[in-house]
């Protein structure tokens, strides 16, 4: 019995397309900022071999910037 293996890049996007769905059965105007950074973040690890770590930092810059931001 394996389990489903899905690349970190893919579970960036899956999570950020959640937290946007979330934001619209739960309006708040937060989460939108990190699902667009986790979504970001998927795309940068899909277009560059990005190490895990390297995509955690990613995230968490981008995710700060962009609630500052907004």
């Amino acid at each position: 019995m394996n389990g489903v293996h899905l690349d970190p890049e893919w579970m960036w996007l899956i999570g950020g397309v959640v937290l946007l769905i979330a934001e619209l059965v739960a309006p708040g105007f937060f989460l939108i900022f990190i699902g667009a950074a986790a979504i970001a973040t998927g795309l940068a690890a899909m277009l560059l071999p990005l190490s895990l770590p390297l995509q955690f930092a990613i995230f968490a810059v981008l995710a700060f910037l962009a609630a500052r931001i907004g």
